[in-house]
């Protein structure tokens, strides 16, 4: 009984999306163009800020799981090519993912208070950016120390 069955199913599914992504081969594309940002030998300063900025894009439009989710193989395929732990990739990808402070329909507790609070657009953006910023150096800070590259 305690157990939430759709929280269950959507996982589930999103982990065969995940899968599918790695599979396809669009993760490994993904990546690929990730890595012509990055160059040839990144330093892990510019690794963990243009996967940073790209799910924290993504994870604006859609939802947190979804996006950490498609991200992982994605995160995952950049560690292998340019040989490097996957562990702080996959880590700056799932606090990146959770970081959907920026628009009203990034998370269900944003979504909440658009009806009652007559919150608008450019609230949630006000106050998310400088969010987004805290939690990007945090990132960058902490990061590189407890999870090496």
């Amino acid at each position: 009984a305690a157990i939430d069955w759709n929280c269950m199913l959507l996982v589930g599914s999103l982990t065969v999306i995940s899968t599918g992504v790695q599979k396809s081969g669009a993760g490994a594309a993904m990546a690929e163009l990730i890595l012509q940002i990055l160059g040839e030998h990144p330093s892990t300063f510019m690794i963990t800020t243009v996967i940073f900025i790209a799910a924290v894009i993504l994870t604006q439009v859609m939802s947190n799981i979804p996006t950490i989710m498609l991200f992982m193989p994605i995160g995952v395929s950049i560690a292998k090519a340019i040989n490097v732990s996957p562990y702080p990739i996959c880590m700056i990808i799932t606090l990146a993912g959770a970081a959907s402070y920026a628009t009203p329909f990034a998370a269900p507790q944003n979504m909440m208070t658009v009806g009652w609070t007559q919150y608008r657009f450019m609230d949630y953006v006000k106050a998310g950016l400088p969010m987004l910023l805290v939690t990007y150096l945090v990132i960058v800070a902490v990061i590189p120390f407890y999870l090496p590259y």
